[in-house]
């Protein structure tokens, strides 16, 4: 697979590279970088977009995408309501991705989180000291998932990567979901799982390799 890679200088971005062995990353920089930062000139050749970069490039890019009548895949988190709505939009033409979190180990909780019955919910989320968003985009998503909108507890400390945490209060007992990422391979991994996934699938917003 050729794909085109928005938001490479990223620590995200520079695992991608890192792990695509079977695929060709055409890497996109920022406006400022020595990478091309334009993806017009590469769209037809390529199979494939991989888009981690920010609401603003998002917001020039996706048209362009759209035009092109090629896929993406989407992990930016905080996305603006304007964004949100060219997202769908985009998806009654092309297949689109959508994720704040690409690990199996999310895809996968939040999967289990879609069968839990209604209750009181706690969600507690940790995360580095540098992380912008709080709660986390993953946090929200996961939030979306269950029957009961829970409490979200946001912690920042140290070089977490990410925690989150879920649990069901009953009167004498509880239920508690745990997902931990120790290594952001993680995430690379599961972007080009989703890429893979999405890269045969009709028009539609996939939000996970589970859809």
């Amino acid at each position: 697979m050729k794909i085109i890679l928005i938001g490479a200088e990223g620590r995200m971005g520079k695992a991608i590279v890192s792990l695509s062995y079977a695929s060709e990353i055409t890497q996109i920089g920022s406006p400022n970088s020595s990478l091309p930062n334009n993806i017009t000139p590469f769209l037809e050749s390529h199979d494939l977009v991989l888009d981690l970069s920010t609401n603003e490039a998002l917001s020039k890019n996706l048209p362009k995408v759209l035009l092109a009548r090629k896929p993406i895949v989407i992990g930016i988190t905080g996305l603006t309501k304007e964004n949100l709505d060219l997202i769908h939009l985009a998806a009654k033409t092309i297949p689109v991705f959508l994720s704040p979190n690409f690990s199996i180990g999310i895809a996968l909780l939040k999967k289990l989180l879609r069968q839990l019955p209604e209750g009181s919910y706690e969600m507690t989320e940790i995360h580095h000291m540098q992380k912008k968003d709080s709660p986390s985009g993953t946090a929200l998503d996961l939030a979306n998932c269950l029957p009961s909108y829970p409490k979200i507890t946001s912690i920042r400390e140290g070089a977490v990567i990410g925690v989150h945490k879920i649990e069901l209060l009953f009167e004498h007992e509880k239920i508690e979901l745990s997902h931990e990422v120790f290594d952001r391979k993680a995430f690379a991994k599961g972007a080009l799982m989703a890429a893979t996934f999405l890269s045969n699938k009709p028009a539609g917003l996939y939000t996970s390799i589970y859809d």
